[in-house]
């Protein structure tokens, strides 16, 4: 649970930031280092939760040991991180609207994510 409410402190705190009126623009390091670290973050908010909630299943409906510790963060860290590392790889970090993001995924990211991430809808020009 710690390792959860971290993850998400973190990656919030990576959504506001905004140091000045250049970060979103694309190729520049503030909007990589954003776009990477906004989707490391999420993507370990994700693995956090799966893996309590598996944990849960095991513990309640199974009544079999739980993974260890280790095992649990080398699988979330690795793949956050690997998930992270093929936009940065590929260079496909740049402006997704208000922030950095994996660019060009604005137009065509699900309206429900984008409401969760912005709490409004996208407008279609």
């Amino acid at each position: 649970m710690f390792t959860l409410a971290c993850t998400s402190i973190l990656a919030n705190i990576v959504y506001v930031m905004q140091p000045g009126d250049r970060v979103n623009e694309t190729g520049t390091f503030l909007c990589t280092f954003q776009g990477f670290w906004m989707n490391f973050f999420d993507l370990a908010t994700i693995g956090w939760t799966l893996i309590i909630a598996l944990s849960l299943y095991r513990a309640v409906v199974k009544q079999s040991k739980i993974f260890e510790r280790s095992v649990q963060h080398a699988v979330v860290w690795g793949c956050a991180f690997f998930l992270s590392a093929m936009p940065l790889i590929t260079e496909s970090y740049g402006n997704s609207g208000p922030w950095c993001w994996i660019k060009g995924m604005m137009g065509s990211i699900h309206p429900i994510l984008h409401r969760e991430r912005t709490n409004q809808f996208p407008r279609r020009d």
